[in-house]
């Protein structure tokens, strides 16, 4: 994917989404508990979530929060932003059938 592609800008777009208030709380990601960073190199994107350490009793739960935020992040960028506009890239990146 090309730095600053229509797909990189919309890739960044729909991962900053995922922090909105918008969004049902248990679809969101807390941006007070976690840090969503997207990046691109050599046309490889990629996205990041930075646990933010409160230290104390709640930094295991704050772990099992990141962890189940993250898997539900992966699960919404193939299902959600890679099925939909962008089904062809997922056809030629991950062998999808053509239909």
């Amino acid at each position: 994917v090309p730095y600053r592609s229509a797909m990189d800008r919309a890739f960044r777009a729909f991962v900053r989404e995922r922090a909105s208030a918008a969004l049902p709380e248990h679809r969101r990601i807390d941006p007070r508990r976690v840090d969503l960073v997207c990046a691109n190199r050599d046309g490889n994107l990629s996205v990041t979530l930075a646990l933010k350490r409160r230290g104390g009793a709640r930094e295991r739960e704050d772990w099992a929060y990141a962890a189940r935020k993250g898997v539900s992040l992966v699960n919404e960028i193939f299902h959600g932003f890679l099925s939909g506009p962008y089904y062809e890239y997922m056809v030629r990146s991950f062998n999808q059938p053509e239909e």
